[in-house]
């Protein structure tokens, strides 16, 4: 006689926070049971309401006994930011069962994508004269992870682990750019992997110098 029985505990393995746009991968690990059961995902994505999604889990056999299986199932999930919180659990059935088991609901925080820094000072970047200093800044987020910034001219470093100091709710990178003709680009990258550099295009106009000029009397 086959005997039927649901798995004692389903077990559920993730991260608890990500940021919107990455995937998430998280792991269902169910108990022993008999015969191999279904094991469905619940997500539920809350915001200013909750809203509920189903998918049915790819089932696979981790170990079998004479008795039954220990079976899990992946589920890769896409953060969005359309909802703050994601409750994240699943749940095994069995045939012939009409109960099923469940796993304890995991809350998953969703976090806003870190934005590109931004450079100022610049004005449009085609009033910068030959070798007058102007002193340029590069911003980013208060909440960024970033520590340390690099500059670069032309694609070339010019200042590198910059550190970025807190003010005025920012994280801010101060540069004393000496422009020279031919310089065509500056940009800042933060040393946060997740985040780009920001590039902007420069136009030097050369120094004009003015020569006094003698008038001889007689």
């Amino acid at each position: 006689v086959e005997i039927i029985y649901l798995p004692e505990h389903l077990e559920l393995h993730g991260p608890p926070e990500g940021k919107a746009g990455k995937t998430a991968k998280y792991t269902c690990k169910a108990g022993e049971a008999n015969p191999v059961p279904e094991i469905l995902w619940r997500l539920e994505k809350e915001n200013e309401k909750v809203e509920i999604e189903e998918i049915e889990g790819e089932v696979s056999i981790v170990r079998q006994s004479q008795s039954g299986y220990e079976t899990e199932s992946q589920l890769e999930v896409k953060l969005d930011t359309t909802y703050e919180t994601l409750l994240v659990s699943c749940v095994s059935t069995v045939d012939g069962i009409e109960n099923d088991a469940k796993s304890e609901k995991l809350q998953v925080s969703v976090k806003e994508p870190e934005l590109p820094p931004m450079i100022f000072g610049l004005g449009d970047g085609s009033s910068l004269i030959e070798g007058e200093a102007v002193e340029i800044s590069c911003e980013v987020e208060a909440k960024s992870e970033a520590t340390l910034l690099t500059w670069k001219i032309n694609g070339e470093v010019r200042k590198e682990d910059a550190e970025l100091v807190l003010a005025n709710e920012k994280l801010t990178s101060h540069f004393d750019f000496k422009p020279s003709i031919g310089d065509r680009e500056i940009s800042c990258k933060t040393n946060n992997p997740e985040t780009n550099a920001i590039k902007v295009g420069i136009n030097v106009r050369k120094r004009i110098s003015t020569t006094p000029t003698t008038v001889k009397t007689t």
